[in-house]
């Protein structure tokens, strides 16, 4: 049954982080019992390849990909995560002006739970833009104001939270948080980039800090990008790069930066995600089309397109799980088919 639980601070009227005050909403929607994972930003080895053996069907009927579900989201560009036939999703209610990390079904999309918390979010090309990460111990996200909440995944009880702001002099921007939080060995790196710390790990079940970093050693160099791309970092597969130049065309370049191939006239990406699974790129473009790619460096070859979504600023993250595909454009999130049955 549906119930709700105060977090474990509620009650003392004193803490200043907004995090330990949330509150535990539990609904009726269950785990599925699917394969598959996609625990964090840009997937398990944050390289934006799914490497699940799961076949991706190659041609797309008039009524495909099937929509298994879709559900109305706060305005965003925040992107899923996806563990154990569960759905992490770091959303805003703009109603109640609370950051919301909700827990969903994979099978149908129904709400299993969210922890909610009170913080006041104006609208700037959205509000929440962030992927949460999770492993079978806990799950974490960041909200558009810097706060970090960490939660066991299962039940949504609160393991702990941090204020980077207040705590660590980290600096909101007008746009709001982009960071999605890494989990390595069990340890939760962050970049609070603050005066009090640029980079932090943090014990991911305790909150209990392992090591700090105000300066970036002198070994690191940039190197002026000969890509270009806006929004998505390329993918690399197969010794070539993937992704979508910053005019919008998709390319596939050599590992020297050189073009092998750009799509073809009219058939622009914009500032969409894409990600590649089981041999096939899968791209998003502005406006809710999917698109179905070879990736492959003989020639641009686009196997099917279809509609997904209706909406405006198809952004956010794409992620891939057990033949599903979670896509969202700027107000809702929809569950594809895209594998094989």
């Amino acid at each position: 049954m549906p119930g709700t639980d105060r977090g474990p601070d509620s009650d003392t009227g004193t803490n200043a982080n907004p995090v330990l005050a949330g509150t535990l909403i539990r609904s009726e929607g269950q785990a599925a019992v699917l394969p598959g994972a996609w625990p964090g930003f840009r997937g398990p080895n944050r390289d934006a390849i799914s490497p699940e053996p799961t076949h991706l069907l190659r041609a797309w009927p008039p009524s495909a990909p099937r929509e298994v579900w879709g559900i109305d989201v706060g305005e965003g560009y925040a992107g899923a995560a996806v563990l154990n036939g569960r759905v992490y999703l770091m959303d805003y209610d703009r109603d109640k002006k609370q950051d919301a990390l909700r827990c969903l079904s994979l099978a149908d999309g129904r709400e299993i739970w969210r922890y909610a918390y009170a913080v006041s979010v104006k609208r700037n090309h959205g509000m929440s833009r962030t992927v949460p990460a999770v492993t079978g111990k806990f799950v974490v996200a960041m909200g558009p104001k810097c706060h970090v909440v960490c939660l066991d995944p299962v039940s949504g009880q609160l393991l702990w939270g941090l204020d980077l702001v207040r705590q660590y002099g980290a600096t909101v921007r007008p746009w709001y948080a982009g960071q999605c939080p890494l989990i390595d060995q069990g340890a939760v790196v962050l970049a609070p980039g603050g005066k009090d710390a640029l980079l932090l790990a943090v014990d991911g079940q305790t909150g209990k800090v392992h090591w700090k970093r105000w300066v970036v050693r002198p070994l690191l160099k940039l190197e002026p990008e000969v890509f270009g791309a806006t929004q998505h970092t390329p993918v690399l597969y197969d010794q070539h790069l993937y992704g979508v130049r910053a005019d919008g065309k998709f390319v596939c370049l050599t590992l020297e930066g050189k073009p092998v191939w750009t799509s073809d006239s009219g058939q622009a990406f914009g500032l969409g995600s894409f990600i590649l699974a089981d041999g096939v790129l899968l791209a998003m473009n502005d406006s809710g089309l999917l698109r179905l790619l070879e990736a492959t460096p003989d020639k641009y070859h686009l196997l099917a397109q279809a509609q997904v979504l209706k909406g405006r600023e198809s952004w956010a993250p794409l992620a891939i799980a057990g033949g599903r595909l979670l896509a969202r454009d700027l107000t809702r999130l929809v569950c594809l088919e895209v594998g094989e049955r």
